[in-house]
């Protein structure tokens, strides 16, 4: 899939910042209608781990990565439950590789291979309302700030067709 722009990415994000209910309400029954799956999975995932406030930031963000990717130039691909378990699964390879943590703390390395991912913008995006949430937030954890990032860079990389 093509890229989001950074254009794609701020004017969704600020369209959803000033949404109604209403208008979310519209936007998850296209979630529904087009791809149960998507929905099912930011419903279901870390239930047992996240409080009421982070599984409604996931939700929420979850529902915001999909609406943009939807904006994109690409037609938006059908997520299927296999390709999520896929997505998680190499995610979690990603950070329980040796390298990688090692690298984790060469704060280049790291830029570098964000730069290097195709939805950039997107994952940025993630990173960066992760960050508001736990500053404005007293009930976001901060040590279920890598089980949401994991979540949702699934649920990206798998519309991305990555």
């Amino acid at each position: 899939m093509n890229p989001i722009s950074q254009k794609i990415v701020e004017r969704t994000w600020e369209a959803f910042m000033q949404t109604s209910s209403e208008d979310i309400g519209a936007v998850i029954k296209e979630i529904s209608r087009e791809d149960p799956t998507v929905l099912d999975y930011l419903l279901t995932s870390g239930k047992d781990i996240y409080n009421k406030d982070e599984q409604s930031l996931l939700f929420y963000v979850g529902t915001a990565i999909w609406y943009m990717m939807r904006m994109g130039e690409s037609p938006l691909k059908t997520v299927s439950d296999s390709a999520l378990v896929k997505a998680k699964q190499a995610n979690l390879a990603v950070i329980a590789d040796r390298k990688c943590r090692e690298n984790w703390n060469d704060e280049d390395e790291v830029i570098d291979q964000i730069y290097q991912y195709n939805q950039y913008e997107m994952l940025r995006y993630i990173m960066n309302t992760l960050d508001e949430a736990i500053e404005v937030s007293e009930t976001i954890r901060e040590e279920n700030l890598g089980f949401l990032f994991l979540h949702l860079k699934s649920l990206l990389d798998c519309l991305d067709g990555s």
